[in-house]
């Protein structure tokens, strides 16, 4: 494995200008992959700066008196509202604050103060951060998703922040190690140098000596499970699993590595569960594999795959094992609520159903999308992620486009959550990441949230 390709200012980056729909159960998935190398890499750098739509902190606001005459003006309107004054600057502003207040109420007593005439300004306490390069990774400045900054993405401009806010979000975490992601797809090249660190370690299983030490039923169940060949390989270069290595790569890649990309979740470990090889996969190996993670514990997978056919079974599966289960929603550019694909659109509290959105903040034509069935969107328009295509050789990244890359900013997100709050059920991390979600235009009437997904707001509530 030429590894040391990746550590070059050379690397590099295939572009694979595909749709990938959500992997079919029971039938051919094939990735029919068309690619050219990117020119304009040496022409777009890094910028390290604050994000547009700034964050603030709740329950608080900064206001000055137009005058001392004033000032009482300002405290009767403030105790009116429920706001106390904290602190009295050397300039005669006042950081005051108002108790259980959000952003939208905080917006409101501001305008209040700036209509009194009584105020000389109102603002926000505005959250800020170091101007640093939020990482070393080679290719973060394309990874729009992370960090958009309007630069071109296969050839098309972007919209600035139109992302999952994860540069703020990693301030305050980049996730735990002890949490694990299961992710049910294809294999995964675990050996990748972005995923070799956070692969998942069975730590009741030896590995190698051909005995089931945990006694769950597996034998060398070390970095998790292949339910479609039956065995404790991961990844199998003839099986065409390259998706799940993308998918992975998107969750958990590592960050300042001075490699490629970084993933939302940096620093969570991922769990292998092959349930799907050159022909697709079955409801029965996907249950299987349900079950595997939730008797081990887990409690978030990523599931970017599907089909039309209801399941009752696996439905039953997904409720029982009680974790949070992140699903594309499809990417036939159908209305869910009319048309939909499962595991997505089970009824079911725990599962979060996820559309896309390109680098400009609209929902690409081949997305699925439901104002009841589908819950918000994530980017999955030009994903670069991991994708190796030439085994034991050449390791490369490209883009892969569809919701089956959306969802993994969602499980992303949500692992960041569970690290910061491991006590929350799924329908509480559910809950926050639905009521976080930035509004959309494009997305008004498309989805249940109307939004998309914000890692930062969704950490620390700021909605």
């Amino acid at each position: 494995m030429k590894s040391t390709v990746v550590r070059r200012a050379f690397i590099v980056v295939l572009a694979a200008f595909l749709s990938i729909s959500q992997i079919p159960l029971s039938r051919p998935a094939h990735a029919a992959v068309s690619m050219s190398t990117l020119s304009n890499l040496d022409k777009e750098e890094m910028i390290a700066r604050v994000l547009d739509s700034m964050p603030i902190r709740n329950e608080y606001l900064i206001v000055k008196p137009q005058s001392q005459l004033k000032s009482s003006e300002i405290e009767a309107l403030l105790a009116s509202n429920g706001a106390g004054i904290q602190k009295v600057y050397k300039s005669g502003a006042r950081l005051i604050k108002v108790p259980g207040s959000n952003r939208q109420s905080l917006s409101t007593l501001k305008e209040l103060l700036q209509n009194s005439g009584a105020a000389e300004y109102a603002e926000y306490d505005y959250v800020v951060h170091t101007m640093r390069q939020p990482c070393n990774d080679l290719l973060f400045f394309k990874q729009w998703g992370l960090k958009n900054t309007g630069q071109f993405i296969q050839f098309i401009p972007g919209k600035a922040s139109i992302d999952v806010n994860a540069v703020p979000a990693w301030n305050i975490t980049m996730g735990n190690p002890q949490l694990v992601v299961a992710v049910l797809d294809t294999g995964i090249f675990l050996q990748h140098p972005e995923l070799v660190d956070q692969a998942w370690v069975n730590p009741g299983e030896i590995p190698g000596n051909n005995v089931d030490d945990d006694s769950n039923g597996y034998i060398d169940d070390v970095n998790g499970w292949d339910f479609y060949n039956d065995d404790a390989s991961v990844y199998d270069p003839g099986d065409q699993d390259i998706h799940g290595t993308h998918v992975a790569g998107v969750i958990a890649a590592r960050q300042n590595n001075i490699q490629g990309i970084s993933g939302i979740a940096p620093r969570v470990n991922i769990m292998a569960l092959k349930f799907i090889g050159p022909n697709g996969g079955s409801v029965s190996d996907a249950i299987e594999a349900v079950e595997y993670a939730h008797s081990m514990g887990v409690k978030i997978s990523n599931n970017s795959w599907g089909g039309t056919e209801y399941s009752q079974a696996l439905r039953d599966a997904i409720e029982q094992s009680g974790m949070l289960f992140v699903a594309s929603a499809g990417n036939s550019g159908a209305n869910a609520d009319s048309a939909p694909e499962y595991p997505a659109a089970f009824d079911c509290s725990n599962i979060i159903s996820v559309a896309a959105i390109n680098n400009r903040g609209q929902m690409p034509s081949w997305s699925n999308y439901g104002p009841s069935s589908v819950d918000l969107a994530a980017p999955g328009a030009g994903i670069l992620s991991i994708l190796e295509l030439i085994p034991n050789s050449t390791i490369l990244y490209g883009y892969i486009s569809g919701t089956s890359q959306a969802a993994p900013f969602v499980t992303g997100a949500s692992a960041l959550i569970l690290s910061q709050n491991p006590s929350l059920t799924a329908q509480d991390v559910k809950s926050r990441i639905l009521a976080s979600a930035r509004p959309l235009p494009a997305l008004a009437g498309k989805t249940v949230s109307g939004g998309m997904l914000d890692a930062y707001r969704a950490l620390t509530n700021s909605i």
